[in-house]
C-alpha cells in the first residue's frame, strides 16, 4: 500500500546550529528539534552506528486529540516494513528445509489459481498478481467488509482476470504477495502467524514491545494515531480512523485487516534490537541474508532499478531483493531498507551495510511536502561528518488549487494554478496528488464538475500517463459525457494494453449504448 511524500524544509537556522555543535548526537538533536518546532516533524527517530545508539527521541504528538506526546515508548504501525519480518520467516523455513524458494505456491495451496508463481516471485514482487484493486468489487458490494488473509485465495479464484504479466517478467509492488506468504508460514509452521513471529523473531530478537495487530479498533494506549489532512482541498488535520472518505477508508479499514504485508506494531527501541539480531545471526544465517540482499533479476537477466521514484533515490540507486529494498550510493555505500506508508503515516528502517549504520524513523502526520527521505539522508550526512544540505520547503499546488476551487470557483482556481505552476521554487505539482484531489472532489465532496476540471488539467500536465486519461474518463462518465469517456478510455488502453479496469469500464459504456 505504497504513497510518495515530497520536499519540506530544514531551516537555515537549524543548519547553522549544527555546525556549532560537536557530536553527531548533539547535531541530530538540534536538527530534529528545530524542524519539529517548525512543524515539519512529528514522530520518532533512532540513529545508531556499530551497535550503539547515537540518538533517539520522540517529538510532537502521538495523539493530537488527547495531547499524548510521542516518546521512545510509542508504538507505531510499521506498515510495509512488516514485509521484512515475513521475508525473515520464509527464509527461516527455507533454512529448516520446509520449503525451497523456487517451489510453486500451488504446491502448498492446490486451490491457488496461478500455477507458475513461485515463492521467490512472491518475495521479490515479480508475481504479476493484483494489489488492493483485487478487493474493489467486494468493498463496493459490501462497504463495511474487512478483508482477511483467509479469503485471499478464494477472491483470486473469482477475480476472473489474467496476471498483469508472466511471473518473473516484470516488477510490480503488490501487498497480495506478502499476505499469501503469511498463509504459507502458517501452513508450514502449523501455528498462527502472530504466534510464529513472537516465537521465532520477536523473542529471539528481544522485542518485548512488538506485536502483530489483529483487531480493530486499536486498543493499545501507547499506539500512535495517524493524522492527515481531511481531503486534498482542505487543511484540517484529523485522525485517519475518523475519516470515512474515498481511498482512506478503503485502504485503512476495508484492506487494513491483512497481515504479512503490514500491521506489525513496535517501538524504535525494539526495531534497533531487530537490527542487531540481523547483524548477529540470531534470526538468519549470513548466506540467507546475502540472498535476501541481492537485487532480483527478471527473466531476461536484467535488474529493475529505481522502482520507488525520485524521493527515495535520496538514499541511492535502488533495487529490490527478497523483502528488502537495496540501495547503492557513491558516498554511503550499500544499504538495505524498507519503507512503509499508510494514510497519515510514513516509516523507514534503513541499514547501511557498508558502514554499520542504522536509521529508524516514523512520522504520524501528513505534511505538504514533508521530505521524509530527505530527513533520513540528512541524518546520515550528520552521522558521516557532513553538514546536511538545506532542503527547500515546497507547497502542494494540488492542495492550493483544490482549496481555491472549493472557495472561489473554477476561474479563480485555474488562474491561480497557471500563475503558481511556474513558481517551482515554492510549489510542486504531482500527478498523484492531482489525481487524489479529483477523486476527493468526485466522491467526497460530490462536486462532479470540479472533479472534471481537475482531471482535465492533469491530462494537460501529464500527457504521457495512461492513468490520467483513465481517471478523466471515469469522471467524464460520472458527468454524463459518455462519448468523451469512451474516447479517453480508448486512449488510456492504447497507452497501456494491461489496463484491465479501463477495458471493463469501456465495455460497460459501449454495452449501454446498444
Amino acid at each position: 500500500m505504497k504513497k510518495l511524500f515530497i520536499i519540506t524544509i530544514i531551516i537555515a537556522g537549524a543548519i547553522s546550529q549544527l555546525i556549532a555543535q560537536n557530536t553527531p548526537s548533539q547535531k541530530l538533536d538540534s536538527m530534529y528539534t528545530a524542524i519539529s518546532k517548525n512543524g515539519d516533524f512529528n514522530g520518532g527517530i533512532l540513529v545508531a552506528e556499530k551497535g550503539k545508539i547515537i540518538y533517539q527521541n520522540g517529538l510532537g504528538y502521538a495523539n493530537f486529540a488527547t495531547q499524548i506526546p510521542n516518546t521512545n515508548h510509542s508504538r507505531f504501525n510499521l506498515a510495509s516494513i512488516s514485509k521484512t519480518f515475513t521475508s525473515v520467516a520464509v527464509l527461516q523455513l527455507k533454512e529448516k528445509r520446509k520449503l525451497k524458494l523456487d517451489d510453486t505456491f500451488i504446491k502448498y495451496f492446490p486451490e491457488f489459481p496461478f500455477p507458475a508463481i513461485t515463492i521467490r516471485h512472491l518475495l521479490s514482487h515479480t508475481s504479476g498478481l493484483p494489489d488492493l484493486e483485487l478487493y474493489e468489487a467486494i468493498v463496493k458490494a459490501s462497504p463495511d467488509s474487512v478483508i482477511g488473509n483467509a479469503a485471499i485465495i478464494s477472491i483470486l479464484k473469482n477475480w476472473n482476470q489474467p496476471l498483469y504479466f508472466q511471473p518473473g517478467e516484470k516488477w510490480k509492488y503488490t501487498n497480495t504477495n506478502y499476505a499469501l506468504l503469511a498463509l504459507l508460514v502458517e501452513k508450514l509452521s502449523k501455528m498462527p502467524f502472530a504466534t510464529y513471529l513472537k516465537k521465532y523473531i520477536f523473542e529471539p530478537a528481544n522485542m518485548p514491545d512488538t506485536y502483530l495487530r489483529m483487531s480493530r479498533p486499536e486498543k493499545d494506549p501507547d499506539a500512535v494515531v495517524n493524522h492527515r489532512m481531511v481531503t486534498w482541498y482542505d487543511s484540517q488535520f484529523k485522525s485517519v480512523d475518523s475519516i470515512r472518505v474515498g481511498g482512506i477508508r478503503y485502504c485503512n479499514y476495508n484492506c487494513g485487516g491483512t497481515y504479512g504485508d503490514s500491521n506489525i506494531m513496535t517501538t524504535t527501541a525494539d526495531m534497533f534490537n531487530y537490527d542487531q539480531a540481523l547483524y548477529n545471526g540470531k534470526l538468519l544465517s549470513q548466506n540467507s541474508l546475502d540472498e535476501a540482499f541481492t537485487p532480483t533479476r527478471l527473466n531476461n537477466g536484467s535488474i529493475y532499478y529505481d522502482p520507488f521514484g525520485p524521493e527515495m533515490s535520496q538514499l541511492g540507486r535502488s533495487s529490490y531483493g527478497l523483502g528488502w529494498e537495496i540501495y547503492e550510493d557513491a558516498e554511503l555505500g550499500k544499504a538495505v531498507s524498507h519503507g512503509g506508508h499508510l494514510f497519515g503515516l510514513a516509516t523507514c528502517f534503513y541499514r547501511n551495510l557498508s558502514k554499520n549504520q542504522t536509521v529508524i524513523i516514523y512520522e504520524n502526520i501528513e505534511l505538504e511536502g514533508h521530505a521524509f527521505y530527505y530527513k533520513i539522508r540528512a541524518a546520515l550526512e550528520i552521522l558521516n561528518g557532513k553538514t546536511p544540505k538545506k532542503i527547500h520547503y515546497k507547497k502542494s499546488l494540488a492542495r492550493t488549487y483544490g482549496a481555491t476551487l472549493m472557495q472561489k470557483g473554477i476561474d479563480k482556481a485555474v488562474t491561480t494554478f497557471n500563475i503558481l505552476k511556474t513558481d517551482t521554487t515554492h510549489y510542486y505539482v504531482s500527478e498523484h496528488e492531482m489525481n487524489w484531489l479529483g477523486y476527493d472532489l468526485l466522491f467526497g465532496a460530490n462536486q462532479k464538475q470540479y472533479s472534471l476540471e481537475t482531471f482535465k488539467i492533469n491530462t494537460l500536465l501529464f500527457p504521457n500517463s495512461f492513468n490520467v486519461y483513465d481517471s478523466y474518463a471515469e469522471t467524464l462518465y460520472a458527468n454524463g459525457k459518455r462519448e468523451e469517456a469512451i474516447l479517453m478510455y480508448q486512449k488510456s488502453i492504447a497507452m497501456n494494453p494491461d489496463n484491465e479496469g479501463g477495458k471493463a469500464m469501456l465495455s460497460k459504456i459501449l454495452a449501454e449504448k446498444q
